[in-house]
Parts: structure tokens; C-alpha cells; sequence
């Protein structure tokens, strides 16, 4: 039997991450509203995949996605140990 699988995305752009509509980007929210609003401490137990999509252009901006990637994968990894 197939089991669903919830892959969850997020697009990344200097700092904040954004919502795709119309194919137009959105900004949402850095890391801290995104944990706030979309409560990832709970739904991370449920997500099979997360995708991480970036538009990045400077070096700077690309430092500061590794480090909000690194409390992302903090919260995701402390779901499992």
C-alpha cells in the first residue's frame, strides 16, 4: 500500500523566506517567524522531505542561509534523536 508523503518547500532569499504566487515571490518571514507561524517544532515529526529552494546573489546572503540552515537542521535532527 503507498503511503503519502508530505514534502514540504521553502524559497530562500536574503534572509527571509518567501511565498510563490503566480510566480511572483512573496516575503513571508525570516527563520523565527517561520517557526512561529507555521509551528515547525510540531509538523517537523511529519514531514518526510524539506526542500530548500535559493536566490541568492551575494556571498553575504549565502553565509546567512548556512547559518539559518544549521537551526533549521537542529530543530529537524532533535525530532529523531
Amino acid at each position: 500500500m503507498l503511503k503519502k508523503r508530505i514534502i514540504f518547500t521553502l524559497h530562500y532569499d536574503k534572509g527571509f523566506f518567501n511565498l510563490s504566487r503566480n510566480f511572483r515571490l512573496q516575503k513571508i518571514g525570516d527563520l523565527n517567524w517561520l517557526l512561529k507561524n507555521y509551528n515547525f517544532l510540531k509538523i517537523a515529526e511529519s514531514i518526510d522531505e524539506l526542500i530548500i529552494f535559493m536566490f541568492l546573489e551575494i556571498i553575504e546572503s549565502t553565509i546567512n542561509f548556512w547559518r539559518m540552515y544549521q537551526k533549521l537542521l537542529k530543530i529537524f535532527l532533535f525530532q529523531y534523536v
